[in-house]
């Protein structure tokens, strides 16, 4: 395996976490409703001290730890903590930190069948596709040309820092 030394990919971070990868086409799968009880949510907290129960899939631009091809499609560990920065998403999960950038997705579903349904964020955010499938239905799209679509994503981002600091 590859190790990618060079931190000045990590904007303005002193984390001992290495750089993972460049992701577009990309998709926030938010978990915290999956826990009907109070019991199961501090079940996850005491697993996971530091985790929010969200992760993200997306497609590789570009990586930098030999991991994956560029174009295939990945899916991150539990998240930690998520900065917006001017070139995109800084996100940091358990072990390794990626940047997401372009437009992606918010939403509250698992992926049923992950190529599967990588590939349906990635068939709705390609532009050239004349598809006839609700969006609404695989969750919220967030744009960076359309400022107003970012208020899910910035209330998931508060929630996801808030759990990670508590």
């Amino acid at each position: 395996m590859k190790v990618y030394k060079d931190r000045r990919n990590i904007e303005g971070s002193d984390c001992k976490k290495q750089f993972g990868a460049i992701l577009n086409a990309w998709a926030f799968h938010d978990l915290f409703g999956a826990f009907k009880t109070a019991e199961q949510r501090q079940r996850f907290k005491e697993l996971r001290p530091r985790c929010a129960p969200v992760f993200f899939t997306g497609q590789v631009q570009r990586d930098y730890l030999g991991r994956w091809g560029n174009g295939s499609c990945m899916q991150s560990s539990l998240i930690v903590t998520v900065t917006a920065e001017l070139n995109g998403l800084r996100v940091e999960t358990e072990n390794t930190i990626y940047r997401l950038e372009g437009p992606g997705r918010v939403s509250t579903e698992r992926p049923l069948a992950y190529d599967f349904e990588v590939g349906k964020t990635i068939l709705l955010l390609e532009s050239t596709n004349n598809i006839d499938i609700d969006a609404e239905s695989f969750g919220h799209m967030v744009s960076p040309d359309q400022p107003e679509s970012f208020g899910v994503l910035y209330r998931l981002i508060e929630t996801i820092n808030a759990t990670s600091c508590a």
